[in-house]
């Protein structure tokens, strides 16, 4: 599984609206809809690394047609690649490969200790609740569950529909993985890898595939 990221604040820089009058006309649309500067960046590396990973991971230069699932992951029809993309702050990642995949990341939120245990409480499992209340740094604990249940639910396209107190994680820091429950019961599969970027953000993949590779890539290189 292959794991592109970059830094999509500097495609400001860069000619991105011609990259952007390449797109189909109803992405177009959705682009030119957002308020904010930093939304529309965020969005537009996702569309161009999905580009850049088709044309370096498998050669294909032209973007496949996209449908959406019932629960709205994206999919390519009639095809054995998998794909999902997440941003946040500063990043934006686009995994990619020849199993189902999840992916999310998430900016590091230090600010407000009490709002992060009102979250765990309303969305997490007693376990997970209890790891953070004895960790030595709560807030870290706190988005690297929420990555992990983010990466879950994008993998197998079923979205918030599922209850995320019956999804509970076990992260295991040292190995840069964790152990799944559904209901209790241990899971042996996915896979999950963790990791911190920058340590400012954090970063979850859900896949069948264990190996996991990631790739930086200059937004440079994007806007070619």
């Amino acid at each position: 599984m292959f794991v592109f990221l970059t830094d999509n604040t500097k495609l400001k820089y860069t000619d991105h609206l011609r990259h952007l009058r390449e797109l189909p006309s109803e992405r177009q649309q959705t682009l030119r809809s957002f308020r904010f500067e930093a939304d529309y960046l965020a969005s537009l590396a996702g569309d161009l690394l999905l580009k850049y990973a088709l044309r370096t991971t498998y050669g294909i230069d032209a973007m496949p047609m996209i449908s959406t699932g019932e629960n709205g992951k994206p999919f390519f029809p009639d095809s054995d690649i998998h794909f999902n993309i997440s941003h946040s702050g500063k990043y934006t990642v686009c995994a990619m490969g020849d199993t189902p995949v999840g992916v999310d990341i998430q900016e590091i939120d230090t600010d407000d200790q009490k709002q992060v245990l009102s979250i765990a409480h309303h969305f997490f499992s007693e376990q997970e609740i209890e790891s953070i209340r004895k960790s030595s740094d709560m807030i870290d604990r706190f988005f690297t569950i929420w990555c992990l249940k983010e990466s879950y639910v994008k993998y197998t396209g079923t979205g918030m529909i599922v209850p995320l107190d019956s999804i509970s994680f076990a992260p295991d820091e040292s190995s840069n993985s964790a152990e799944l429950f559904i209901d209790g019961q241990k899971q042996s599969f996915p896979y999950f890898f963790i990791t911190t970027i920058d340590d400012h953000y954090r970063f979850s993949i859900c896949s069948d595939d264990r190996s996991v590779s990631m790739i930086d890539v200059d937004p440079l290189e994007l806007a070619r």
